[in-house]
């Protein structure tokens, strides 16, 4: 048993949608890559840019 309290309500979701930049892909984009100030570009596994292009 949990000793925490509920007050009946689920707890807001925290779940974004992520889809891949690739131009015309429609998958979800798994891997997230900062690209600095607060901005994340998103990919799928088969438009993840390589190690040597991601910061260009």
């Amino acid at each position: 048993m949990s000793d925490e309290k509920s007050n009946g309500q689920k707890a807001a979701s925290i779940h974004e949608e992520h889809w891949c930049q690739h131009p015309g892909c429609k998958r979800w984009g798994s891997f997230g890559y900062d690209r600095g100030k607060g901005t994340i570009d998103w990919w799928c596994a088969e438009h993840r840019p390589v190690e040597s292009e991601r910061y260009q």
